[in-house]
């Protein structure tokens, strides 16, 4: 697996990349975070992210306007399954870009963002800081369910970690 960096802001997936590059629609305006790195300890658990975060990282948008420091030590994080990883990630962008984008993407382009992230990984184990309902759908639940890893009043945080990468993204919503 290759990563490469952009302008020294994150590390992200060569195929990730290379298709936010063919679609820069879907995040120049948008408020996302996102970056991989290596896995400290090789274990598929949630020890290993948060050795990966330590005290805190810097995490700045993709599109450039925010910047975000992600500490998980103290948040509550929930282990999801693989199979709704996908659609919570799909949910998170979805409301990401409904919050600070002006414009509107197509669920299929964002849907095949999501593919694409998560072939990149090999059977992660994945975490989220809010619950969302077990039946599917992935509504988000604001509330107290969320557990904040920034100083945001709200933001949504999926991190998957497989026994090479941790990999996350980020989004905040003040509203």
């Amino acid at each position: 697996m290759t990563c490469i960096a952009d302008a020294g802001m994150f590390t992200m997936f060569e195929r990730t990349e290379a298709f936010l590059k063919e679609h820069p629609h879907v995040w120049d305006d948008s408020g996302f975070a996102l970056e991989y790195g290596e896995n400290p300890t090789g274990r598929l658990d949630i020890d290993a992210m948060r050795q990966f975060f330590g005290e805190g990282k810097h995490a700045q948008s993709r599109g450039g306007h925010m910047t975000y420091e992600v500490k998980v030590a103290r948040a509550t994080l929930l282990q999801i399954s693989r199979t709704d990883g996908p659609g919570v990630l799909l949910d998170f962008l979805v409301e990401d870009l409904h919050n600070t984008s002006w414009r509107t993407v197509e669920r299929s382009v964002l849907q095949e963002l999501v593919g694409i992230y998560f072939s990149e990984m090999d059977s992660p184990v994945i975490f989220i800081n809010h619950s969302v309902p077990s039946s599917g759908g992935y509504m988000i639940h604001k509330g107290p369910e969320n557990s904040s890893v920034t100083n945001h009043s709200w933001d949504n945080f999926i991190c998957m970690v497989d026994a090479k990468k941790v990999a996350y993204w980020v989004d905040v919503s003040d509203e």
